[in-house]
C-alpha cells in the first residue's frame, strides 16, 4: 500500500516483530520481518515500504518494496486507508498494479477505529475487505493452507 497506511502495524499486530512505527509518512525504509508462529508452522511477514505507484519513478525505497512482493511474496495483504490523503481512486490503481504480479491478495482496511462506521460497513461490503486483525489472521491461515493447531 501506500505510505502511512498501517502496514508496520499490521506486522507489529500479526507478528512478534517491533518495526519503527511513527504517525508520519515513509518511516519504513526498508523490510521488516516478522513471523507468525502456528503450532510447528511459521509464516514470515515482510513489511515492504510504501509505494507511490510510479513505476517509471521509483526511489530505491520503493524497488526494494517491489522486488520483495514480485520475488518473495507468496499472498499480499493490500491496505487501505480512508484517513490518508491518498485518493482512493489511486489505492485502486496500486491493487491493480499488485494484481499483475498474480498472486493471492487479501484486502484490508486499517484505521477503522477513525472513519464513520457507516463508511467502514459501505466500504467493507463493496470491496470485500477485511476490518479486524483476528478476521486477517484467520484468512492468512486459510490462504496459506494452514490450520489451526
Amino acid at each position: 500500500g501506500f505510505p502511512n497506511v498501517g502496514k508496520s502495524t499490521i506486522l507489529s499486530k500479526l507478528t512478534t516483530s517491533k518495526p519503527d512505527i511513527q504517525p508520519y509518512a515513509f518511516t519504513t525504509q526498508t523490510l521488516n520481518v516478522g513471523y507468525m508462529k502456528n503450532g510447528f508452522k511459521k509464516i514470515q511477514f515482510i513489511d515492504t515500504p510504501g509505494t507511490l505507484n510510479r513505476v517509471d519513478k521509483m526511489n530505491s525505497i520503493e524497488k526494494i518494496a517491489f522486488l520483495a512482493i514480485k520475488y518473495c511474496a507468496d499472498l499480499i495483504i493490500y491496505i487501505y486507508d480512508l484517513t490518508e490523503s491518498y485518493s482512493l481512486d489511486d489505492q485502486q490503481k496500486l491493487l491493480e498494479n499488485l494484481k499483475n504480479f498474480d498472486k493471492p491478495i487479501i484486502l484490508y482496511l486499517s484505521k477503522t477505529d477513525l472513519i464513520n462506521k457507516k463508511v467502514v460497513e459501505d466500504f467493507s461490503k463493496k470491496n470485500k475487505v477485511i476490518t479486524s486483525i483476528d478476521e486477517l489472521k484467520e484468512e492468512i491461515l486459510i490462504k496459506a493452507n494452514i490450520k489451526e493447531n
